[in-house]
């Protein structure tokens, strides 16, 4: 694993993008406390993350849970299907027999 430069580490998204942000929105706002201001927008910021990552992973598994369903759904109606084709078969063979029966000339 190769080490980063201090320049490259600062200019990463996870730190160089976040700090320049914040210090975007402090030098419009300009605080009487610029320490004060970027530790709490700091915090927010993360806050706001982690919010977002925690509401993307219940949509994931919400997506996981439709997907799912729908493939126990498919399941079931393929299933429920194959029954049907099994009785239906099952009828056609009773009423070959009967008919063969009936018009059998043994009996």
């Amino acid at each position: 694993m190769s080490k980063q430069t201090e320049a490259d580490y600062l200019k990463s998204p996870d730190l160089g993008l976040v700090i320049a942000k914040g210090m975007a929105v402090m030098y419009k706002e300009q605080p009487d406390n610029p320490v004060d201001f970027l530790a709490k927008w700091l915090l927010n910021y993360s806050q706001v993350e982690k919010a977002a990552l925690s509401k993307e992973e219940q949509a994931m598994e919400v997506q996981k849970s439709v997907k799912a369903n729908q493939e126990a759904k498919a399941e079931q109606e393929s299933a429920e299907q194959a029954t049907k084709q099994e009785a239906g078969s099952k009828e056609e063979k009773q009423k070959k027999f009967e008919e063969t029966i009936r018009t059998s000339k043994d009996l």
